[in-house]
């Protein structure tokens, strides 16, 4: 019993290794105001996106189109919603992914100007790949995520079998989404190293490299379990201050390590005519 316990310990713990190197570089002069700036300019614009929204919106006389015009309402309900997830497309996924860009940067032991947030607002190409390389790591997570909820909540009207079967397929559902999330380890830093690799061919490489190494990415991830959970209890703060900075950090010194080396790197050269 209580070699299971320290073994569920070691797994709640994050990479030792990895963790000081992180410590030194924030211990670099600038390097933690720098990224925390980074973070709360993504996330400025990103709600100050959907708070423009609400004013445009404010105006609407919702309560008297519910009960005169039922049709009206509903018509400029969907368009609400329309207008959010295309914020969510067209602005906020590629914000994300130059945010992403910093964080990265400041792996390597480099400082990226803020303004590099705008960087896939750069050229048509740029902002597609961006957009469709966040898009396609937000999608799955999202339908999985949903199905999770939809299995959930449909064992509660089925018998006492299928509800325990809904409740395994649920749970086992969760399981594999949380290992799409090492996924994102393996192509945001190749998307951001070779920004003349397609679409296509950065996703069939991105798998192909992390395909050996999923449960050791996704221990590494684990490990930062109990920081998630002292960053809700801080309303978000200890996340931006400390735990994100320090988790984008140590993530790349960790890959190099568990990543051999002749995968960790592709050549710029590679598929350069592919762009989707």
């Amino acid at each position: 019993m209580i070699n299971f316990f320290k073994r569920v310990a070691a797994l709640l713990c994050p990479d030792k290794q990895s963790q000081r190197i992180a410590a030194s570089q924030l211990r670099e002069s600038g390097t933690r105001l720098h990224l925390i700036l980074a973070a709360v300019l993504y996330m400025t614009l990103s709600i100050g996106s959907f708070y423009l929204i609400e004013l445009v919106m404010l105006p609407i006389p919702w309560r008297t189109l519910y009960t005169d015009a039922p049709s009206l309402y509903r018509l400029l309900d969907a368009l609400y919603y329309v207008l959010d997830g295309a914020i969510i497309l067209f602005l906020i996924l590629p914000l994300g992914f130059g945010t992403a860009r910093i964080f990265y940067t400041a792996s390597q032991g480099a400082r990226a100007a803020l303004s590099d947030i705008f960087l896939p607002f750069q050229s048509a190409r740029c902002y597609f790949r961006a957009t469709l390389v966040m898009l396609l790591l937000a999608l799955p997570r999202l339908l999985s995520l949903w199905l999770v909820c939809w299995l959930w909540q449909e064992a509660d009207r089925q018998p006492l079998g299928v509800r325990l079967l809904l409740y395994v397929l649920a749970v086992l559902l969760f399981a594999a989404e949380s290992l799409l999330l090492t996924l994102d380890d393996a192509v945001l830093p190749l998307a951001l190293d070779n920004e003349s690799l397609g679409v296509r061919a950065l996703w069939r490489t991105s798998v192909r490299r992390c395909y050996d190494h999923m449960l050791a990415i996704w221990r590494f991830k684990l490990g930062y379990f109990g920081w998630a959970v002292l960053s809700v209890l801080s309303l978000g703060t200890l996340l931006i201050c400390h735990a994100l900075p320090l988790y984008a950090l140590a993530h790349k010194p960790y890959l190099d390590r568990i990543i051999p080396l002749e995968s960790n790197t592709e050549p710029n050269t590679a598929h350069r005519g592919s762009s989707i």
